[in-house]
C-alpha cells in the first residue's frame, strides 16, 4: 500500500493521568491550634506511575491518610515551621521514609509522626520505586534560604550518590540491573498497549519480552528485520521510544559506544515530556559516572604506555576488556593495539593493525580513527572516518551537520545508524536543510544494503534509478576527492 505522503500514520501514546504533580490536601486551623497547609508533591513522573502503581484509589486512599496524620501534629508545631516527609514505596516490604523541618524538630515530635504515619498499608509497585513527599506549611512557613534539618536529599540524588561511592564493575552491574529491572519493563508496556495497527510497535515490545538480544548480537536479530523499521517510523517524531528502547539494549549487551551513538541522537530529538526524555533523566548521570570512573581508567594506562611501561599499561587494558567489565569498548582495543604495536617492527605492526581494525569497528563501526591505507579508497574512507570528530563544533550548523554524519555512516558501512540519522533527518528537518536531495532514497537505499527491501512497499519511487544514482554519487565524491587522487588510484 503506497503511501504518498511518505509516512505511516504517526503513533501517539496514550497516557493516563493518575494524579495530579501538585494535590493539595488540606488547611486546618483549630482553636489553640497552629494553621497547615498539607501538598502532595510526586516526585516519579505519571508516565511511570501510571504502570507501577496497581489501583489507584486505595494508593489516594492511603496518601491522604498519611497527609491527615501529618497535618495533626503539625497543627501542635507553634510559630512557623515547614515539614517534608520525604516516601519511596517499593515492590516489597514498607517504604522508606525521611523526615525533614525547618526549624529542627524535637526528638518527640520525630517519634510522633513516625507513630502516626501507617506505613504498614503502603501499596507496593509492581517494580520499580514511586517517590513522593508530603509538606507541610505551618503558619507561615520559613524563607525558603532555610535550611532543612537533616538536609533536604531527594531519593534519586541518594541513590545517586550511593551509586558514585561503588567502584567501576559494580556501577556496570547496577546499572544493568537497573535498565534490566525499571526500564525494560515500562519500554515492553508502553510497546504493548498501543493501538493494534501499530504493527511495527508492537512487534518491538515481543521482541524485548523474549531477551533473544542479550546473547545474539542486534545487528543480526533486529536491525535486518523490517518491523523494527516500521516500528521507527510508526513513532511520532519528537517520541524516539524506538530509538530509546534500542540503546537501552545495547548497553544491556555491554555496547556501550554503540548506545552512546544513539543516546545522541534521542537527546537532540526528543521532547520533553516523553518517556524516553524521562529515564534519560536517571540513565544518563549514571553513564556519565560510570564513563568517569572508566575513562580515567584507561587514561592510567595511557600514563604507563608512555612512559615506556608497555606491560602495566597492557594489563590496564586487558582487566578492562574481559566480558564482566567492558569487552566491545572500541578505545581500549584502540589502546591496546597501540601497546602491542609499540615493541613491533613496522610490517608486523602493520598487520596487527589491520586484524585489530575489525575488532575495534565490531565496536564502533563509527570509531573515528584509522591509521593505514594502502590504496586512495582506504584514504578517503580514514579522512572521512575522522572527519566525524569535527562534526557539531558550531550549533548553527548541527543540521546541515547531520546530513554529513548520514552520509559518512554509509560511506563506512554503518548502514543501520545511517539509515537511523536519515530517518531523523525526514522528520525532523525542511527540504532546504539538506539541499533538497531525495532524503527518503537514501534512508531505503540504505535499508537495502542492510537486507531490509521490503519498506519499500509503503513507498512510490524508482527504486534502480535512485539506488543507481546514489552509488553514483558516492563513488564520484571519493574519486574527485584530493586524497584519492594523491594515491592515484
Amino acid at each position: 500500500m503506497p503511501l504518498h505522503n511518505h509516512r505511516i500514520p504517526l503513533l501517539g501514546l496514550n497516557r493516563k493521568f493518575i494524579l495530579l504533580w501538585l494535590i493539595t490536601i488540606g488547611h486546618a486551623r483549630a482553636f489553640g491550634q497552629s494553621s497547615v497547609q498539607t501538598t502532595i508533591q510526586l516526585l516519579t513522573p505519571d508516565l511511570v506511575s501510571s504502570v507501577i502503581l496497581d489501583t489507584d484509589k486505595p494508593f489516594l486512599d492511603w496518601m491522604k491518610s498519611q497527609s491527615a496524620a501529618l497535618q495533626k501534629i503539625a497543627s501542635d508545631i507553634d510559630g512557623n515551621a515547614d515539614i517534608q516527609v520525604l516516601y519511596s514505596i517499593k515492590p516489597k516490604g514498607i517504604p522508606t521514609v525521611s523526615i525533614h523541618s525547618r526549624p529542627a524538630l524535637s526528638k518527640e515530635q520525630l517519634k510522633n509522626i513516625h507513630g502516626l504515619l501507617d506505613y504498614k498499608g503502603a501499596p507496593n509497585t509492581r517494580f520499580s520505586n514511586f517517590d513522593f513527599v508530603i509538606i507541610a506549611r505551618v503558619n507561615d512557613g520559613l524563607p525558603k534560604e532555610t535550611k532543612f534539618e537533616p538536609p533536604l536529599v531527594y531519593p534519586f540524588e541518594v541513590e545517586l550518590e550511593t551509586f558514585e561511592k561503588q567502584d567501576l564493575l559494580t556501577k556496570r552491574k547496577l546499572l544493568t540491573l537497573y535498565i534490566a529491572d525499571e526500564v525494560m519493563p515500562l519500554l515492553i508496556h508502553y510497546t504493548a498497549t498501543v493501538d493494534e495497527q501499530f504493527l511495527g510497535v508492537r512487534w518491538m515490545s515481543r521482541f524485548m519480552s523474549d531477551s533473544a538480544y542479550v546473547t545474539a548480537g542486534l545487528d543480526s536479530i533486529l536491525y535486518n528485520k523490517p518491523e523494527f523499521w516500521r516500528s521507527m517510523m510508526e513513532m511520532e517524531a519528537g517520541n524516539q521510544l524506538i530509538l530509546f528502547s534500542a540503546m537501552c539494549m545495547h548497553l544491556l549487551r555491554n555496547e556501550f559506544d554503540r548506545a552512546e551513538r544513539l543516546n545522541f541522537l534521542i537527546g537532540m530529538f526528543s521532547n520533553d515530556n516523553t518517556l524516553p526524555s524521562i529515564l534519560m533523566d536517571q540513565i544518563q548521570p549514571r553513564v556519565t559516572s560510570l564513563n568517569t570512573d572508566l575513562n580515567a581508567r584507561i587514561e592510567r594506562g595511557l600514563q604507563f604506555h608512555d612512559e615506556g611501561a608497555y606491560a602495566i599499561a597492557d594489563s590496564i587494558y586487558s582487566s578492562l576488556l574481559i566480558s564482566e567489565m567492558f569487552p566491545n569498548s572500541a578505545w581500549l582495543k584502540y589502546e591496546k593495539y597501540f601497546t602491542a604495536a609499540a615493541t613491533l617492527e613496522p610490517e608486523t605492526s602493520d598487520s596487527l593493525w589491520y586484524a585489530s581494525r575489525k575488532a575495534i569497528y565490531a565496536c564502533d563501526p563509527l570509531y573515528p580513527m584509522d591509521i593505514r591505507a594502502r590504496n586512495g579508497r582506504e584514504a578517503y574512507l580514514m579522512m572521512r572516518r575522522q572527519s566525524i570528530q569535527h562534526l557539531f563544533a558550531d550549533p548553527d550548523g548541527y543540521r546541515k551537520d547531520f546530513v554529513k554524519y548520514a552520509d559518512i555512516a554509509l560511506d563506512l558501512q554503518a548502514y543501520s545508524f545511517a539509515a537511523q540519522l536519515y530517518w531523523i533527518i525526514l522528520s525532523h528537518f525542511q527540504k532546504e536543510d539538506y539541499d533538497d536531495r531525495n532524503m527518503l532514497a537514501y534512508y531505503l537505499y540504505a535499508l537495502d544494503k542492510l537486507g531490509v527491501p521490503s519498506i519499500r512497499e509503503f513507498f512510490e519511487m524508482n527504486y534502480e534509478e535512485e539506488f543507481s544514482r546514489i552509488e553514483s554519487e558516492r563513488d564520484k565524491l571519493m574519486r574527485e576527492s584530493g586524497i584519492f587522487q594523491a594515491f592515484g588510484r
